[in-house]
């Protein structure tokens, strides 16, 4: 099951909306391999990502998590891991924690794409 962001990405791009290039790392993807695959996509630009939290409980119906979950902006080919790892990491911070036990949510059922 991939999170609210990425259900309306899709979405909007089946509609026929210019939706910006994504991709979604499911979580038993293996960060170490995706720097080497993109570079292979995009091999020769000058290109920078946006790594946004995707996460099973977000953007739901019944609580959003906004802002609570880690954002990394700008971030060169050569960070991409660190950034994904960051992200993912935000999905079990004090503050996430804090969140799911003041709205009734299993923290372990919590799973970051």
């Amino acid at each position: 099951m991939n999170g609210g962001k990425a259900d309306n990405l899709w979405r909007l791009r089946s509609k026929g909306f210019p939706v910006p290039a994504w991709v979604v790392l499911g979580p038993d993807v293996d960060v170490s391999d995706v720097e080497s695959r993109l570079c292979e996509a995009v091999l020769g630009s000058v290109a920078r990502f946006a790594v946004r939290s995707s996460a099973s409980a977000e953007d739901g119906g019944e609580r959003s998590f906004a802002v609570q979950f880690a954002t990394v902006l700008g971030v060169p080919l050569s960070k991409l891991s660190s950034a994904i790892d960051t992200v993912r990491a935000s999905c079990r911070s004090e503050v996430v924690l804090a969140y799911c036990r003041e709205h009734g949510v299993d923290p372990s059922q919590l799973q970051m794409n």
